[in-house]
């Protein structure tokens, strides 16, 4: 019974021992463990087994299966219904029931600060900033009356003059609105106490508003009924008229408010430029538009301008102009200067020739007007 053990350990470690060595090791196996013989005693193959079976009882095949989680039963379902959160979909809108109180404005995205009414801010918007010196202040208080009027009645009282400009403004407003003329802000320019031609004090104050390009110039002068408004000039400045004028070609003269220097002129879009004098004009500053004028040297008014506007002199001066057309070609001439300043009340004082148009003998040197 014990000869199959016996010859296999022979077989392992007597000469056959080479030959036994260099057949595969499955060879080897296979002749051990013959079939009618029991495994020796205790082997280390069964012991692994019996401690996984130990530790891991699940996979011990001697125990029963374990069970399979099967789908609950609407029984059990309804067992655990109250555990659920039933009320989970409403809940976002429950939140958003909570942030109304405080909306979310396009004011607020930048700031913790509550939106103001647009209606609110207004009045702010509209607040128009005055910068006089004291003493001009009864100057500033007629001016903002004047601006302020709610008609034309109301506006004639604050109007320099009232008696000739009257029929003008009577005119102009057919087509104007004449309510108040809004503005944003109004600085003090000049303020003369005992100017040279007029009756009284003059002021000159720098009007601006966000619907005008540029500020206006307005000019007051002190009367018995107190300071009032050269309306003329203002609406000239304030309508762009010069501008206007200069578009196209038109019949009939016309007067204006101008700063006026003599200039060179080397095109030849005028005929007989050679026996012309040029002279360039243009509104009160800081609008920047200019152009060019001509007089005939030989004229009259050529010949007096050559000493009332010398070369290197600016004058502010009120001026006549009128169109001239020959052929192709058009140009604005100067046909008169009335004054050299742009004082608008009529002149009542007249000449020995008897016309209020003559020239006076100072000339007025360039002084900036307009903010």
């Amino acid at each position: 019974m014990f000869r199959d053990p016996i010859m296999e350990v022979v077989n392992r470690y007597m000469p056959l021992e080479q030959e036994v060595a260099e057949e595969p090791p499955t060879s080897v196996a296979t002749l051990t463990t013959p079939t009618n013989i029991p495994d020796p005693a205790p082997t280390p193959v069964p012991a692994p087994s019996v401690t996984e079976a130990v530790s891991r009882p699940v996979f011990d095949p001697d125990q029963p299966k374990p069970p399979r989680a099967d789908t609950p039963t609407p029984e059990e379902l309804a067992a655990l219904q109250p555990a659920m959160p039933v009320q989970r979909p409403e809940m976002p809108s429950q939140g958003l029931t909570e942030v109304p109180p405080k909306p979310m404005t396009p004011a607020l995205q930048n700031s913790s600060e509550p939106s103001v009414p647009p209606s609110a801010t207004m009045p702010t918007s509209r607040e128009i900033k005055i910068e006089v010196t004291e003493e001009a202040k009864p100057a500033a208080d007629a001016l903002m009356r004047f601006l302020t009027a709610k008609d034309l009645k109301e506006r004639l009282r604050y109007t320099l003059a009232v008696d000739a400009m009257k029929p003008l403004m009577e005119r102009y407003y057919q087509a104007q609105p004449s309510g108040p003329i809004r503005v944003d802000a109004v600085g003090l320019v000049r303020l003369d106490p005992k100017p040279q031609v007029g009756g009284g004090a003059h002021a000159v104050f720098g009007v601006e508003s966000r619907t005008w390009e540029y500020p206006v110039p307005v000019m007051l002068e002190e009367t018995k009924d107190g300071f009032q408004v050269d309306w003329l000039s203002f609406v000239e400045f304030k309508d762009r008229l010069l501008e206007k004028f200069f578009e196209s070609y038109q019949e009939g003269p016309a007067r204006f408010h101008v700063g006026i220097t003599r200039t060179h002129y080397f095109e030849d879009k005028v005929p007989n430029s050679d026996n012309k004098d040029a002279f360039r004009i243009g509104p009160a500053p800081p609008n920047p538009f200019l152009t060019t004028v001509f007089v005939e040297k030989d004229s009259q008014l050529g010949r007096e301008l050559k000493d009332r506007i010398p070369w290197g002199a600016q004058v502010w001066a009120i001026v006549e102009l009128e169109w001239v057309k020959l052929g192709t070609q058009q140009w604005v001439q100067l046909v008169g200067v009335p004054q050299l300043n742009w004082y608008s009340v009529p002149n009542e004082k007249k000449s020995k020739s008897g016309k209020a148009t003559d020239l006076p003998n100072e000339v007025q040197r360039a002084v900036p007007v307009g903010r």
